[in-house]
């Protein structure tokens, strides 16, 4: 493919490109037109979704003198070593004529003065639309010609800052005939019509005006077609009120009992968040099912729950901790089906027949059901909110703050029910869709929020006793697991969603060449959990330090995390100490209280740590090498995390590179 150069490629635009504003096409409402329609399309699966899980699908890939195009760590890269040099990979060329495309472009490595962007209408010949945006803060639409570059829309500030290696640029085009829409972030930036161009392929480009090592990848491409087969467009649902067949009746006594916890909540939102999901990204923490009953899907920036039978319940659960005390809130919509379907929340499911489930419906009501051992029983009867709209298409935001046997339920912020019940101490949280006697019906879900409540009590510092020696066999399996290749590998130069990053005012993290992990309180401890599937015996090893030597912090990993009160904990201090504790909810045993570790280098040197966990045996390792065995069957499974912690000073910055993590065969287990 020909591949165009910035040097003397720029020509005048022709007559019938033109650069309009954000209010003077779309006679439907301008900017405000194409956000609706923008929000209505997401709530509908897209045409085209390339998540860029498998290589290479329908991307053009290669190694070349002076570029680079590969799909690698679930997204695009591209590579640009020549100054002023234009790279694009063709993509797939089944597009609609009229349509909606996004997608989030990183900026990876090298200069700022960069461009990367979607090409879109791409013709057999190379020509093409170019919607460009460049690290430092500017963007572009381009005509991509055999005779060179046609600007419709000049390099223009967008006045953001500049942006920073690993984070996301949402980069939108909405394309209707003639007229172009241009997005960043959700904010139209851009409007503009040119003809030239009806219909084509898309295409991923990047270039390098401030000089060579440009290095940017792109995900999660979705496509949204603008009409049906028929030219009207594609209908989600309808947003007038229906009529309710029947109407529920208030039930006495539904709303809450008394009992403040406004302040408990203002309390538990200002904590940081155990886990945030907004679904631009595929993490891994949902079950996606397809079964005769219904599908889970993730399609961009929603989870789509269809239900296609009547009298059930479809729901996708988080793969992650089993809380006890939580605050769970959710943005849900009944997108289309009968408006007496439900949407709403599981929560401390234990497995398929016993949970709770706080749902409302499209009459605008609500109820708190519990199935125990298959038997349905209400806590709170389907009950009408006086207040709240929930009509098809409208989204609501559902919550749960559960502390012990006190269930208070929330609809848009506001309580609307309380009860007391104690079938159920912990469990796991879900997302749910179902349907009554009609069917089909379809729920999404965004913006999920989870706190968990719980009070984690720091280690004390060290103690110098003897550390219980690895067995033989356990240094040999060791050795043998050490020389095959890791099951899963990380070297952070880019966020690859192998790591749920948490961002308040307590605990940071960002990835950045390193995964970057900062704590603001004192005695507290702060977690950045791995994503995707669970090993129960593996061997996981990471380099690991401290920013610097003067603030007394620790670093580490849990492993076997049940929830967030029932884990283990194998730390590294500033000065060399190492230990290793058990986590019963949320009080810590002391297997291997801080010891002094030959060889271990205080911080700021850096230590490669590592678990061997194979049944009860748990190793730690140091720089490879297993320094001490325990035995301990109390929690056989659970995810991982990488882990930083204070003292009485503030802040610790701790940082991690090289996680590898290998999942043990059944025969090498004890």
């Amino acid at each position: 493919m020909q591949r165009l150069r910035f040097t003397l490629l720029l020509v005048g635009a022709t007559m019938l490109s033109l650069a309009l504003g954000q209010g003077m096409l779309h006679a439907q409402g301008g900017a405000d037109y194409i956000l609706r329609e923008v929000a209505r399309l997401h709530a509908l699966p897209p045409a085209h979704h390339e998540p860029f899980r498998q290589a290479p699908g329908a991307w053009e890939v290669g190694n070349h003198d002076d570029y680079a195009l590969a799909v690698d760590a679930g997204a695009y890269h591209i590579r640009v070593d020549a100054a002023d040099k234009l790279v694009w990979g063709s993509g797939p060329d089944a597009i609609p004529a009229d349509f909606y495309a996004e997608v989030d472009a990183f900026y990876v490595a090298g200069p700022v003065d960069n461009s990367f962007g979607l090409g879109f209408r791409r013709q057999a010949n190379g020509d093409m639309y170019l919607f460009s945006a460049s690290s430092d803060g500017f963007y572009r639409l381009a005509k991509v010609t055999q005779v060179g570059l046609e600007e419709i829309v000049p390099w223009t500030a967008t006045g953001w800052p500049e942006a920073e290696a690993g984070n996301a640029t949402r980069l939108g085009v909405f394309a209707d005939g003639p007229e172009i829409t241009l997005l960043i972030d959700g904010e139209v930036v851009e409007m503009a019509w040119d003809d030239s161009y009806a219909a084509g392929g898309l295409a991923l480009a990047a270039s390098a005006p401030g000089g060579p090592g440009v290095a940017v990848a792109f995900d999660d491409l979705a496509v949204w077609s603008l009409r049906d087969d028929a030219g009207a467009a594609p209908e989600s649902s309808t947003l007038d009120k229906p009529t309710p067949a029947a109407t529920p009746s208030p039930v006495l006594n539904a709303a809450p009992d008394g009992t403040d916890v406004s302040t408990r909540l203002d309390a538990v939102r200002a904590e940081p968040r155990e886990f945030a999901d907004d679904f631009r990204r595929d993490n891994g923490r949902w079950a996606l099912v397809d079964s005769e009953g219904g599908a889970v899907t993730r399609t961009n920036l929603a989870l789509r729950i269809e239900v296609s039978e009547p009298e059930t319940l479809v729901w996708s659960a988080n793969d992650g901790a089993w809380p006890a005390d939580f605050l769970i809130e959710a943005d849900a919509m009944l997108v289309d089906g009968d408006p007496a379907s439900e949407v709403g929340i599981i929560f401390r499911q234990q497995d398929n027949a016993n949970f709770y489930l706080f749902a409302v419906n499209g009459y605008g009501a609500f109820a708190l059901s519990k199935q125990e051992a298959g038997e349905w029983s209400e806590l709170v009867p389907w009950t009408q909110l006086e207040t709240t709209l929930i009509v098809p298409g409208v989204t609501t935001r559902l919550g749960v703050l559960a502390e012990g046997d006190a269930l208070t339920l929330l609809v848009d912020g506001a309580i609307v029910a309380q009860v007391a019940d104690d079938s159920f101490e912990r469990g796991r949280l879900a997302l749910a869709a179902g349907t009554f006697d009609s069917a089909p019906a379809v729920a999404a879900f965004d913006n999920v929020d989870i706190w968990i409540i719980t009070a984690t009590v720091a280690p004390p510092r060290p103690t110098a006793v003897r550390l219980p020696a690895p067995a033989a066999a356990t240094v040999d399996l060791l050795a043998a697991v050490q020389a095959t290749l890791p099951t899963v590998s990380d070297f952070f130069a880019v966020d690859a969603g192998l790591w749920r990053l948490v961002d308040s005012l307590a605990v940071s993290a960002q990835i950045k060449e390193t995964l970057t992990v900062t704590v603001s309180e004192p005695t507290a401890l702060g977690f950045v959990y791995r994503t995707g599937a669970r090993a129960d015996d593996f061997l996981v090893e990471v380099d690991a330090w401290l920013d610097d030597g003067e603030t007394p912090g620790r670093y580490g990993m849990a492993f076997r995390m049940a929830d967030g009160e029932n884990y283990y904990l194998y730390l590294l201090d500033d000065a060399a100490h190492a230990g290793l504790w058990r986590y019963d909810d949320g009080e810590p045993t002391a297997l291997i209280p801080f010891n002094n570790v030959p060889g271990a280098k205080a911080a700021p040197g850096r230590n490669r740590l590592g678990v061997l966990a194979q049944g009860d045996a748990l190793t730690l390792l140091l720089d490879g090498a297993a320094i001490a065995t325990v035995v301990d069957d109390i929690h056989g499974s659970g995810d991982l995390a990488l882990v930083a912690g204070t003292f009485d000073e503030v802040p610790v910055t701790a940082h991690f590179d090289d996680f590898a993590e290998w999942r043990l065969p059944a025969g090498a287990r004890r």
